[in-house]
C-alpha cells in the first residue's frame, strides 16, 4: 500500500514544485523589470500622493483623493523605508501580484485537491497580457483584486474547518480589498454559497455571517485610524454622486470593451483560447461539484453584470474577472484529463478543441507578455524623461512644481503642492477643483514650474489664461506638452505689435555677458516662424550683423499658443565693445521681406526696433 502511494505522492510533489518554481520565477522576473516611465496616468497620481503622505501631508484634508486610503498608506510606508523611487512602489505591487497568484492557486486547489490544477491556473494568468501589464503598474485595481481573491480562498478553506477564525480572516482580507478600492464589492454575492455549502452547515451560517461582517468592518475601517474618515466620506460620496449625474451609461461600448479585454485585443489578439478554456470549465468542470464551486460562475457572472453597468469603465477595472477565469480554465483542463481516462469521447473532443485553441494562442500570448517587460524603446516616453531631467537641473531641490502628469513630477524629484496633486478630470468635472482654487494655490506655493502635459489643466480655461499672464513658456516638447516658468516683467517695457506677435519690452541685465533679452508674446495660435536680423550700430555705422530664427530650437513661434510669453536671449553680433553708446537694432523678417511693427497707438514704425546700449 505504501508503494502504491509513492507514485501519487511523487506526482503531487512535482505539481507543488512546478507551482512554486513558476511563481518564484515570475517574482524574480518582475523584480528585474520594474522600470519604464509610466504605465498610465493614474500611476503618477498614486506615486506623488504616496510621496506626499511620506512627507507628512494628511490625506483627505490637504490631499484630494476619492478612494479609500489603504494602498496610499502602504506606498507612504515603503517610500519612508526604501526611498522615493518608482521601483520601490512597483515592487509593492509586484508583491501583491504574487499574493494574487498564490490565492488563485489556493482556490483551484481547494476545488480540485490537485496541485496541478493550481499550477495550471497560475500559468493561465501568467500568459494573460492584462495580468502581466498590471502586475507591476502602480494601480489600485490588481492589489484590491489580490486581497479579494485571498478572501475567497480563505472562505473555501472554511468548508473543512469549524470556528470563527476562518470567516474572520475572510472578512479581514475582503475589507482590506475594499479599503484599497471598492471595485470588488460584488464579491459579496459569490461568497453566499460558501456560507451555505450544504444543509448541515446552514445552522452555522448566521454566526459565520457575523464573523464575516465583523472582519470586513475591521479590515476596511482599520486604515482610517491614520486619516480623516469624514474627509474620505465627503470626497468619495461627493464624487460618486456627481459623477453619476455626469456620466451616461454607454452599455454597448462597455460590452465591446469587456469583450475586447477578455480576448486580449489590446495586446495583439483576439486570443480565443483565453475564453475557450474557462468556457470548458463552466460547461464540464461544474458537473458534480459541490455548492462551493458555484463561487466561480457567480464571481464571473456578477462581475460581468457589475462592469457592464459601470461608467466610466476602464480596462484596469476588469482585472477583477481574471482569477475566476484562471480557475475555470484549470478545472476545464482537469476535466479533459478525466474524460480521457473515462473514455468519454464527446467531452474529450470538446476539451481538446478548447485546449488546442489556447495552445495555438500561446506563442502570441508569450510575445505579448515579453513586450510588457518594460515599455519598448520606441514606445518609451523620452520627451517626459527629458522634461524631468530639465526640471531636476533647473529647479532647486526645495522648489515646488505643478503638473497635470504626476509621473513627470515624480521623476523630476520635486514636490507638488498637496492640494494640486490630483488634477483628474473627474475632480474637475464634479466641481471639486475650479480655476479660482487652482489660481489661489499657485499663488500660495509660487511653483518654479507649471507643466501642461496631459490636457487636464486645459479643462480650466480661466486658469490657463491666468497662467499665461504670470508665467512664460520655457520648454516645448511637442503634442502641446509645455513647461512654464515664472514671468518677470521686462526692465524696459516697450509695446510693439505685428499681426501675429507682440514685443512687450527688453532687458539689459545680461549686457555684460554680451546678451540682450527680448520679451515676445503670441497674439494668435502658431504664429509664423519669423527671422530676426540683429545689428549693432555705433554713430550710424554697422559694427556687426546676424540673421537667425526669432526663437531657438523648440521655442520657435509656430509652437506658441495665443497669449504665451517667451523670453529670448540674443547674443550681440559683434566682438567685445569698448565703452560708449551703441544701438541694438532688431529687424523682423518673413523670408526676405522686412515687417514693420506698430506702436501702442497703432502708428507704424519707420524702421527696425532700436534699443540703446550703454557700455560703461
Amino acid at each position: 500500500m505504501r508503494e502504491g502511494k509513492r507514485p501519487a505522492q511523487l506526482w503531487q510533489g512535482l505539481g507543488w514544485g512546478g507551482l512554486g518554481i513558476t511563481i518564484s520565477g515570475f517574482a524574480a522576473w518582475g523584480a528585474l523589470h520594474l522600470g519604464g516611465f509610466a504605465w498610465g496616468w493614474d500611476e503618477g497620481v498614486l506615486l506623488c500622493t504616496g510621496r506626499a503622505i511620506a512627507h507628512g501631508y494628511p490625506l483627505y484634508e490637504r490631499i484630494w483623493y476619492n478612494y479609500p486610503p489603504a494602498l496610499l498608506l502602504w506606498l507612504g510606508a515603503v517610500f519612508r523605508l526604501g526611498g522615493e523611487r518608482v521601483e520601490i512602489a512597483r515592487g509593492l505591487i509586484l508583491a501583491l501580484s504574487v499574493l494574487g497568484l498564490w490565492s488563485t492557486a489556493w482556490i483551484a486547489y481547494a476545488l480540485t485537491r490537485s496541485p496541478w490544477a493550481a499550477w495550471g491556473a497560475v500559468i493561465y494568468l501568467l500568459l494573460t497580457p492584462a495580468f502581466i501589464e498590471n502586475s507591476r503598474a502602480v494601480f489600485a485595481d490588481l492589489p484590491a483584486t489580490a486581497l479579494a481573491t485571498l478572501a475567497v480562498a480563505i472562505a473555501l478553506s472554511t468548508q473543512r474547518r469549524d470556528g470563527a477564525w476562518p470567516w474572520l480572516g475572510t472578512g479581514l482580507a475582503f475589507g482590506t480589498s475594499l479599503a484599497i478600492k471598492p471595485i470588488t464589492l460584488f464579491l459579496l454575492i459569490p461568497l453566499g454559497p460558501l456560507l451555505f455549502p450544504n444543509r448541515q452547515a446552514a445552522r452555522r451560517a448566521l454566526p459565520a455571517l457575523g464573523w464575516l461582517a465583523l472582519g470586513t468592518l475591521l479590515g476596511f475601517s482599520l486604515w482610517f485610524l491614520w486619516v480623516s474618515p469624514w474627509g474620505f466620506a465627503r470626497q468619495f460620496l461627493g464624487t460618486s454622486r456627481r459623477s453619476a449625474a455626469l456620466n451616461s451609461l454607454p452599455l454597448w461600448e462597455n460590452i465591446q470593451r469587456i469583450g475586447g479585454y477578455l480576448l486580449g485585443l489590446e495586446h495583439g489578439g483576439p486570443f480565443y483560447g483565453l475564453l475557450a478554456l474557462p468556457i470548458l470549465g463552466l460547461g464540464l468542470g461544474m458537473k458534480g461539484k459541490e455548492r462551493e464551486a458555484l463561487v466561480l460562475p457567480l464571481w464571473l457572472g456578477t462581475g460581468l453584470l457589475f462592469w457592464v453597468g459601470y461608467s466610466p469603465l476602464y480596462d484596469h477595472h476588469l482585472i477583477t474577472l481574471l482569477p475566476p477565469l484562471a480557475v475555470l480554465a484549470a478545472l476545464g483542463v482537469k476535466k479533459l484529463g478525466q474524460s480521457l481516462r473515462a473514455s468519454k469521447s464527446r467531452n474529450f473532443l470538446i476539451g481538446l478543441l478548447a485546449l488546442g485553441l489556447w495552445l495555438a494562442n500561446v506563442p502570441g500570448l508569450w510575445r505579448a507578455a515579453q513586450e510588457l517587460r518594460l515599455p519598448e524603446e520606441e514606445k518609451e516616453d523620452h520627451q517626459a524623461l527629458s522634461a524631468a531631467a530639465y526640471l531636476r537641473e533647473n529647479l532647486a531641490p526645495s522648489a515646488w512644481l505643478i503638473s497635470d502628469d504626476l509621473s513627470l513630477a515624480f521623476y523630476a524629484q520635486r514636490d507638488v503642492p498637496p492640494e494640486m496633486i490630483n488634477l483628474s478630470s473627474m475632480r474637475i468635472k464634479t466641481g471639486q477643483l475650479n480655476a479660482s482654487q487652482a489660481i489661489q494655490w499657485t499663488r500660495l506655493y509660487a511653483p518654479q514650474a507649471v507643466i501642461l502635459w496631459s490636457e487636464r489643466l486645459e479643462e480650466l480655461p480661466s486658469y490657463i489664461h491666468w497662467l499665461r499672464e504670470h508665467y512664460q513658456l520655457a520648454q516645448w516638447y511637442g503634442q502641446e506638452r509645455r513647461i512654464y516658468t515664472p514671468f518677470s516683467p521686462p526692465e524696459h517695457p516697450l509695446i510693439i505689435h505685428w499681426d501675429e506677435i507682440l514685443l512687450e519690452g527688453y532687458s539689459l541685465a545680461s549686457l555684460k555677458e554680451g546678451k540682450v533679452s527680448l520679451y515676445w508674446r503670441a497674439r494668435v495660435d502658431s504664429p509664423t516662424d519669423y527671422l530676426v536680423r540683429l545689428e549693432v550700430l555705433h554713430e550710424g555705422h554697422q559694427l556687426g550683423s546676424q540673421l537667425l530664427g526669432l526663437a531657438p530650437g523648440e521655442l520657435q513661434p509656430s509652437h506658441w499658443l495665443k497669449g504665451e510669453r517667451v523670453i529670448v536671449h540674443y547674443s550681440l553680433p559683434t566682438s567685445k565693445l569698448s565703452a560708449g553708446e551703441y544701438t541694438f537694432a532688431v529687424h523682423l523678417l518673413m523670408g526676405d521681406k522686412e515687417l514693420l511693427g506698430r506702436d501702442v497707438t497703432g502708428k507704424p514704425l519707420e524702421g527696425p526696433i532700436r534699443i540703446p546700449l550703454h557700455i560703461p
